[in-house]
Parts: structure tokens; C-alpha cells; sequence
């Protein structure tokens, strides 16, 4: 295969790296000057143009790189299982590969030392594909093509794959850390906000105006909240976090939120079974190490282009302490308190209630799904990588 031609030079370059500081230049040896930031600019050209026969060279057109039929095949005993796979990439090709960007590049000939720093912005690469194995007890399978592939995106999936079954070692729990760490990262995401996402900033949380409706058999309320404010969504432990991916996606997590605060303006009507509710005041509550246990299993073709549905979600919700306090209710202060005190000691014991709890579960499902619908399984990972 030519490009691996271009892979054993990056490789050779590397053989001899070392971990070095920034006194690295300042290092003084006997014998001639080699400019390889210079050569490696100089590089560019040979990987778009080859060397025209040079065989003292041997490079070919790399950029860009086509292969009509690429063969793949990987067998791999590790002390977690055997991953054995074989197919094949059909009109393979990778455009890109000469952009790259010479941050640093230095060569100590004293000691045939080299240290080296190049990196890519953008590789696109398309492909037809074809493949059937087995990767750590995991049948996996799949033909079709991948079109306009970002090395970002393939970076994720190899992460994805990779991670894909995860062991027990000294009774922890069973755990991606892909997944864990993308869990840590959404936290400062939560802070910041990301545009791309389409996610807002959530901690602080604030709203001038939110309307509430529920129009249900058992419950109908109309409520409009105002000057809305809570904090420590973004403070939660990672307890565990899972993905798996065979027939089903099945994603685990598990998350601990020490304290959340919030408060907020109500003005509220409505009614519960035949009881009237009403009040218009402030509420002010805290809660403390709200914990979230979920299993989401996802239904897909094993089509990268197909679109994710979920199938079932099991959710488990647990609250050691709230403390709840609200004005106004039924325009009554000596109610309020009453009531308040009430739903303090309640809470705990209703967060887990399974009427609760698939409330819950059939309104994420529904706003999942509708986005999901948008989304093909390689544009989600194009989004989050």
C-alpha cells in the first residue's frame, strides 16, 4: 500500500523523539545547521506532486490518496476478549493529507535526536465499506459509504469502538471513559454554552419568562414563572458512564448532583383530581444529592447514516433532602408554610414514584426522538467530536 510510504517517514522522524523543554534550542552541538521546519514545507509539494520517478525518493501522489480497493483485515487476542474482523474500503480517498501545519520540527545530529510537531486542521475522506467480525464478543457488520468523514469524526469512532465494552477491575463499576470524559467536558459546556449544540448557558440558569401548561386526566395547571434563576447544574459527580454498541446502542449514566439551587416569581392555577391549586408569590428550594440513574437503549440498523430511536429508557431518580419554600400559596402565608414544610418531606419519597418517574420519561422520550429524526448517527458524532 503507498501510503505507507508516507507513514513510515512520520514514523522514522518519531523513532527518536524525546521529551524535552523549551531549552531545547538553546542546545549548541558541533556540525551543520538542518533546517527541518524548512523540509518538511518543502514536504507539501512532494505529497501533491510525488517525485516524478525519483526513485532515491520513492514518493507517490498522497494528496490525494486513492485506492480503488483497500483489503482490512485485524486479528488481536487481549485479556478482555478477541477482536477478528475482516472487509474492505472501495474507491478509498483521503484529500488533505498536505495541509498540514509545522508548529515545530528541530534534529539534534549529534545525537539523531528529532523532535517533532505537525498538525493536521482538516482530513476529508470518502469511502465505500464492507465488513463483518467479531470485536470483543461484539458481532459487528455493515456495508455502504462514508462520505466526507472529518478526521475529527473518524478520531471518535475509533474512540467509540474501542471503548465499546469496558471490564470490572477491583469491584468498580463498569465504565467507558470515553463517555466519562465527555461527561466531565460537558460541564464547562454547561457553563459556557455551545452554539453548534444549540445548547445555552444552564449554570447559571436564567429566564426572564417561562409558561408552564400541563393538561393531563389527573392533573391540569397553567403557571408562569418569572425572573428564574438556579445554580450547580454543571456541579455533579460522574458516577459511571456506559456505551455499548451491538443490536442495540445502550448508553448508562449515572450522575450526582450534591446541591442545586433555585428560585423563581409564580403565578399559578389549575387543578388536581377535583383539589383547586392556585397561588401567586416566590419559591425558593434546595435540593441535595439529586441522583440520576438511567439505562437509554437506542434502536439503529447498524448504519452510521441511519437515524437513532429510542427504545426503552429505565430511569431511577433519588433525592436525599429538599428544602422547599413558597409565599402565596392559595394567597395564604400560614398555607404556604404549612405546605411547604409538606412537600419538604415528601419530595424524597415522590421523586421516586414510578408515575413520576414515567411521566418523565415518556416527555424526554418524545423530545429525543424528535431530534434524533434530524440527525443521522454520523452527524451526531460530527456534532459532539
Amino acid at each position: 500500500m503507498n501510503f505507507v510510504v508516507f507513514g513510515l517517514i512520520l514514523i522514522c522522524c518519531h523513532a527518536g523523539a524525546i521529551e524535552i523543554d523549551d531549552n531545547f534550542a538553546a542546545i549548541q552541538f558541533a556540525g551543520p545547521k538542518i533546517n527541518l521546519e524548512n523540509f518538511f514545507e518543502k514536504f507539501k509539494s512532494l505529497l501533491k506532486n510525488g517525485t516524478n520517478g525519483l526513485k532515491i525518493y520513492g514518493i507517490p501522489i498522497c494528496d490525494p490518496f486513492i485506492v480503488n480497493k483497500l483489503p482490512i483485515k485485524y486479528n488481536l487476542s487481549t485479556f478482555v476478549d478477541n477482536i477478528d474482523f475482516k472487509g474492505f474500503l472501495e474507491h478509498f480517498n483521503v484529500s488533505s493529507l498536505a495541509s498540514y501545519i509545522v508548529n515545530s520540527a528541530k534534529f539534534k545530529p549529534i545525537d539523531l535526536n528529532a523532535y517533532i510537531d505537525i498538525s493536521w486542521p482538516l482530513i476529508i475522506a470518502n469511502t465505500n465499506y464492507s465488513f463483518k467480525g467479531n470485536i470483543l464478543n461484539y458481532d459487528v457488520y455493515g456495508g455502504g459509504d462514508i462520505k466526507k468523514m472529518k478526521l475529527q469524526v473518524m478520531f471518535g469512532l475509533i474512540l467509540i469502538c474501542c471503548n465499546a465494552r469496558a471490564m470490572r477491575i477491583n469491584a468498580e463499576p463498569f465504565g467507558n471513559p470515553m463517555i466519562q470524559d465527555a461527561l466531565e467536558k460537558l460541564k464547562n459546556t454547561l457553563k459556557t454554552g455551545n452554539e453548534k449544540l444549540g445548547i445555552p448557558i444552564l449554570d447559571p440558569f436564567k429566564a426572564d419568562r417561562l409558561a408552564i401548561n400541563v393538561n393531563e386526566d389527573e392533573i391540569k395547571l397553567n403557571a408562569n414563572l418569572s425572573t428564574c434563576n438556579a445554580n450547580g447544574l454543571s456541579g455533579y459527580d460522574v458516577i459511571n458512564g456506559d456505551l455499548s454498541m451491538a443490536k442495540d446502542i445502550v448508553l448508562s449514566l449515572h450522575l450526582s448532583w450534591p446541591l442545586i439551587t433555585a428560585n423563581t416569581k409564580y403565578d399559578m392555577k389549575g387543578k388536581v383530581d377535583n383539589f383547586e391549586l392556585f397561588g401567586n408569590g416566590d419559591i425558593k428550594l434546595s435540593a441535595q444529592n439529586f441522583v440520576l440513574n438511567t439505562v437509554v437503549t437506542f434502536l439503529w440498523n447498524g448504519s452510521l447514516n441511519s437515524y437513532l430511536k429510542i427504545k426503552n429508557i429505565n430511569l431511577k431518580l433519588s433525592l436525599q433532602k429538599l428544602d422547599f419554600q413558597a409565599t402565596g400559596l392559595f394567597n395564604d402565608e400560614e398555607t404556604s408554610a404549612i405546605l411547604s414544610a409538606l412537600i419538604s418531606d415528601m419530595a424524597p419519597e415522590l421523586i421516586g414514584n414510578e408515575m413520576i418517574t414515567s411521566k418523565i420519561v415518556e416527555l424526554i422520550t418524545k423530545k429525543t426522538d424528535d431530534f434524533l429524526a434530524t440527525k443521522t448517527i454520523l452527524e451526531i458524532i460530527e456534532m459532539l467530536v
